[in-house]
């Protein structure tokens, strides 16, 4: 996903924010907790396709080339330890964007259960394939 796409969705999803030049854009983020601060069962390292932010929201991408139910359930268990992983994002409102060039139906109709954006391409773009008036879960 390119970085202008989560730049734009800021502007499409949060009506206050009228320019994406002022969206902080960061792709293929990596974040390892201070050893400190693992517990034995808990991974030591949380890997991001894409982190947006603007003022008091963050939005979490990951990027798939063919997303299943699977990446979607292991990305929403990665959304609840990003406060964990990245402390300077406590008291922001997180969001969650699954993207692919193509997503099937039934993973769509799950990944917005689960509160997910969805992003998908088309004409070149990648377009939010979320229903009008949906409500994104805040992580």
């Amino acid at each position: 996903m390119a970085k202008a796409d989560l730049a734009r969705l800021f502007t499409e999803i949060i009506p206050a924010c009228t320019n994406q030049d002022d969206v902080v854009v960061n792709q293929r983020v990596k974040r390892r907790l201070p050893p400190s601060k693992v517990v034995q069962s808990q991974k030591a390292m949380l890997e991001f396709d894409g982190i947006a932010d603007w003022h008091e929201y963050v939005i979490f991408n990951e990027s798939k080339n063919q997303l299943t139910v699977q990446d979607i359930d292991k990305f929403v268990q990665d959304l609840a330890k990003v406060r964990l992983f990245f402390p300077e994002y406590e008291g922001f409102k997180v969001i969650g964007v699954v993207s692919s060039l193509y997503i099937d139906t039934s993973v769509q109709n799950y990944a917005m259960g689960q509160g997910l954006l969805i992003l998908t391409m088309k004409e070149g773009l990648m377009e939010l394939q979320n229903e009008p008036g949906f409500k994104w879960r805040e992580f």
